[in-house]
């Protein structure tokens, strides 16, 4: 893919997901306090690309190099099984498999990370909120 576009399409998920969040800062400065629950966490921090529904029809969807999946079907993609570790090893940026070709999406594990924090308590976050995307994401699947 051409770098221009690469770059056009990182910079309107930015851009999208400062709108979502209502702020037009860094992305660390939006990141939802730790008791927000998943579904909060997935409207400000994926709902730009993947859409408010997980359908993968976000504003910013059309943008990408690459698809936008779906996120209601992840289940059905694995045969009936939502493969929770799989899913946040993706999400915090720790997986070694090309779902996401160059790495459009943002590695949120390094976006949680709070550096307000000692790095114990900031990984403890980072963890927790990566989790309650996964759990949030588990209770979004359809049957077929």
């Amino acid at each position: 893919m051409d770098t221009r576009k690469l770059l056009t399409a990182w910079m309107a998920a930015i851009f999208a997901t400062a709108a979502a969040s209502g702020c037009a800062s860094s992305s660390r400065e939006s990141v939802p306090p730790p008791g927000e629950s998943g579904a909060a966490l997935y409207q400000v921090n994926c709902a730009g690309c993947h859409g408010v529904k997980g359908l993968g029809d976000g504003p910013v969807a059309k943008s990408m190099a690459v698809p936008v999946p779906d996120l209601t079907r992840i289940a059905v993609r694995h045969d009936g099984r939502f493969p929770k570790e799989e899913v946040a090893r993706i999400i915090d940026g720790l997986s070694p498999l090309a779902a996401h070709g160059s790495r459009q999406m943002p590695v949120w594990g390094y976006e949680f990370f709070d550096p307000r924090l000692d790095d114990e308590a900031a990984h403890a976050l980072a963890n927790e909120r990566v989790n309650r995307l996964v759990d949030y994401l588990a209770s979004i699947q359809v049957s077929r």
